[in-house]
C-alpha cells in the first residue's frame, strides 16, 4: 500500500512536466555591424513562429530598461510600418534592434499565445 501511495504521488509530480507547453516562438541575439557606423556593433533580436499563426504583440529586453526599434525603416507609401504587433505564419520571422548599448540578461516576447521569456 505504501509502495502504491509513493508511486501515486511521484506520477502526479512528474506529471505536469510531461505536458509542459512548448513554446510556439523561437528567440535569438545576435550582434550586427551598423550599416551606417561600420566601426559599431548592435544588437539584433529574431523572434521565429513555431506555430501556425502567432501574432508577436511586443518584445521586451531587461524588463524594459533596454528599448527597442519598433518602427522600422519599411513604409507604405509614406507612412512607416510598424514591426510589433506583428502576425506571424510558420517558419516567418521577425528582427528587433536593441537601442544603444545593453548588456542582455533576459528577452520577453509577448504573443497571442502567452508570454515567452529566454534568460541569457
Amino acid at each position: 500500500m505504501k509502495t502504491a501511495m509513493s508511486t501515486l504521488a511521484v506520477a502526479l509530480m512528474i506529471s505536469p512536466l510531461l505536458h509542459a507547453a512548448e513554446a510556439p516562438v523561437r528567440i535569438g541575439l545576435e550582434q550586427v555591424k551598423n550599416p551606417y557606423y561600420p566601426n559599431l556593433h548592435q544588437q539584433r533580436v529574431h523572434v521565429q513562429s513555431l506555430a501556425d499563426s502567432i501574432t508577436i504583440q511586443d518584445v521586451v529586453v531587461n524588463r524594459g530598461n533596454c528599448p527597442i526599434q519598433k518602427m522600422p525603416t519599411v513604409y507604405a507609401g509614406s507612412k512607416p510600418i510598424p514591426l510589433i504587433p506583428s502576425t506571424l505564419s510558420y517558419g516567418k520571422e521577425i528582427a528587433v534592434y536593441i537601442k544603444g548599448p545593453c548588456s542582455v540578461a533576459e528577452i520577453n516576447v509577448i504573443t497571442s499565445q502567452g508570454d515567452w521569456l529566454m534568460k541569457y
